[in-house]
């Protein structure tokens, strides 16, 4: 289930960086699972919008790296796993 803060986030980056649109997958605390899709997959700058939302949730005090990126038809599944010793749990 997506917590208050990851909802305000995928919000913030969806509005912002539309047409791509993030969507929670799992999330347990220590490791996030994003689905990401729309028009960007086509274009050279797909890793700078899994960046940038993982620039979101630290500027919002979680503290995440980025594991894993999958590209599976039509979207990306990038996997975040928190970083030791910071965030809010």
């Amino acid at each position: 289930m997506e917590s208050n803060w990851l909802r305000k986030i995928t919000r913030e980056f969806n509005k912002c960086l539309y047409p791509c649109k993030a969507r929670t997958i799992k999330n347990d605390g220590n490791k996030l699972i994003m689905e990401f899709r729309e028009t960007f997959i086509f274009s050279s700058c797909a890793e700078e919008h899994f960046e940038s939302f993982r620039i979101l949730l630290e500027e919002k005090g979680e503290k995440y790296i980025t594991k894993e990126i999958k590209h599976i038809g039509r979207k990306f599944i990038v996997e975040y796993e928190k970083e030791d010793g910071f965030g809010i749990g």
